[in-house]
């Protein structure tokens, strides 16, 4: 492989690049189509290692125990078969060759002249090859890049967020390379209404560089219109004097945590937020299995290799920092916080979030320096870290995490006695925002929205909470009262309607309260259902006996 900036052009190249709509004309095209991932290491090493040229490659099968002599002697007499070898063929013929790069479902993403081939069987380029310590692809061709979309240019290390324009032909390009004949004209003409945007070297900034690909473009400004708007779209309740804590704790530079009942909204709530302000949403669920790995990341085993694997805190800092999809940022949301050993899982997060003030919170150079020690062997989350680390230094070495970051947790109104559990380590960086259900008068204009010809249903549904200290969201007894309506429909009887409902639905998320409140609420059921209606005694039979 001989980098570009050691050669000088022929007088043949010079022309072909200074006249490009004569080169356009003369051209014989070709269609490299690939996957995002293909096309990442390609694109990206345009901007790492020679600015302004890339590489596409075709693979030859070799066999493992061939000597070097037998792979160049099988080459020699058409080891290069194919499309590949018809490209060589016009290449030794000094006729200029465009290759159109083809992105699988996404369409032209760039295209660019071929300026020399290469037959390598000793060193490993392509990202397959550097894992399986196998050489896949020897035979590759270096392209000149004349054009490459917008989308690249501005984000290069984003593969995400690259888009192209359309494939122009009736047939779709297979993947792998072909050669164009039939629509030459239609191809050529294509091209050079692209002409006016065809690329310099200086065009193509080399990764060191790059600071604004990285940063996103402005700070979060929280806004409680926006989340009333978004929380009206969205036929959610929630009391607007609860919206207004939530924005002063996050302007404040609070994370969050919302208690609650089960089904009172608080993950609609937390997912409303990240929609509102256009926040990538980060979500999981915590399990009492969590760890270290699984909040900041660690070492794990895929397939027969340990690499490192980045957590939901490093995956959402990350995304924070490279917005996908146009978005703002990210916001990571932990569903059920407290069912994590918070010892074992949040250790690292305290250490992170120390210090009150924002602009001071930062990833530890302890932990990028442990990731550095994996080399390659590390997922893309702490690839594109270590990446961000070397422009966004905070002051104690670390990575500067951005002051409008934050974390939202939720917990469920049962578990309150885990709140204090939970520590003062943990309590000290977020602020905790109760959510309930609405006053009666609304629960019932509410769910008596949802009875359709039966509202008397909603009154007796209230009526049985009301006389227990069993609190379950407004989510759930909708649902509750939609599936008593309907079989209210079916057959004409409330009672056992709702008794279907209640055990179906409500009775299943009682496990978990306390034996006292779940035998209280069973004791205040109405007479018949205590004593003619089989399947919701079943299930509290079941349920206590599981918890007795």
């Amino acid at each position: 492989m001989v980098i570009t900036q050691s050669l000088e052009h022929t007088e043949t190249l010079r022309e072909w690049l200074q006249n490009p709509d004569k080169t356009l004309t003369n051209a014989e095209y070709w269609v490299s189509a690939g996957s995002r991932e293909h096309w990442e290491w390609s694109i990206q090493y345009s901007f790492k290692y020679e600015p302004g040229y890339t590489y596409w490659g075709t693979r030859i099968n070799l066999r493992k125990e061939q000597k070097l002599s037998e792979i160049f002697k099988s080459v020699r007499s058409g080891g290069i078969l194919g499309t590949s070898a018809k490209l060589l063929d016009y290449y030794s013929q000094e006729i200029p060759n465009i290759v159109i790069f083809y992105m699988s479902n996404t369409g032209i993403i760039g295209f660019g002249l071929v300026i020399s081939t290469e037959e390598d069987f000793l060193t490993l380029f392509w990202p397959s090859e550097k894992k399986t310590k196998t050489i896949e692809f020897p035979f590759r061709y270096k392209i000149k890049i004349l054009w490459l979309h917008k989308s690249i240019l501005n984000n290069p290390y984003m593969p995400e967020k690259w888009t192209g324009i359309k494939w122009p032909l009736t047939w779709t390009p297979m993947s792998g390379l072909q050669h164009i004949v039939g629509d030459k004209e239609k191809i050529t003409n294509y091209l050079l209404q692209l002409k006016n945007e065809f690329l310099k070297e200086e065009d193509f900034i080399k990764e060191e560089s790059v600071t604004g690909f990285f940063i996103k473009e402005k700070e979060i400004k929280w806004s409680y219109q926006k989340i009333i708007e978004e929380l009206n779209k969205s036929k959610i309740y929630i009391p607007e004097e609860k919206i207004k804590t939530l924005i002063s704790a996050l302007e404040a530079g609070k994370h969050i945590i919302l208690l609650g009942p089960p089904g009172t909204g608080k993950t609609t709530l937390a997912s409303i937020l990240a929609r509102s302000h256009n926040l990538r949403e980060v979500l999981r669920t915590a399990t009492s299995e969590w760890s270290r790995i699984d909040i900041i990341g660690g070492p794990s085993f895929i397939g027969d290799k340990v690499i490192w694997r980045s957590g939901c805190l490093t995956q959402s800092i990350v995304q924070h920092y490279i917005p996908p999809n146009g978005s703002n940022g990210s916001l990571l949301i932990i569903d059920e916080l407290n069912r994590a050993n918070l010892d074992r899982a949040f250790g690292e997060f305290f250490t992170i979030f120390g210090l009150t003030d924002p602009e001071e919170w930062e990833i530890p150079s302890t932990t990028l320096h442990e990731i550095e020690r994996y080399g390659e062997n590390i997922d893309v989350w702490a690839e594109k870290l270590l990446q961000l680390w070397k422009t966004y230094k905070g002051k104690r070495g670390g990575l500067k995490i951005p002051s409008d970051f934050r974390v939202i947790g939720t917990m469920n109104t049962y578990d309150r006695r885990y709140l204090f559990s939970m520590g003062y380590a943990l309590l000290r960086r977020f602020a905790i925002i109760e959510i309930n259900n609405p006053p009666r008068k609304k629960m019932m204009e509410i769910l008596s929205s949802y009875a359709g010809k039966h509202p008397q249903l909603a009154n007796r549904l209230l009526q049985i909470f009301e006389k227990t200290d069993i609190e379950l969201g407004i989510a759930i007894l909708i649902d509750t009262i939609k599936i008593a309506s309907n079989y209210a429909n079916i057959e004409e009887d409330n009672d056992k309607a709702l008794d279907m409902a209640l055990s179906s639905l409500v009775v299943p998320q009682l496990e978990g309260f306390p034996i006292k409140s779940i035998k209280n609420f069973r004791d205040n059921l109405p007479e018949n259902f205590r004593q003619t209606v089989r399947s919701i005694n079943e299930y509290f039979r079941e349920l206590l006996e599981s918890e007795e």
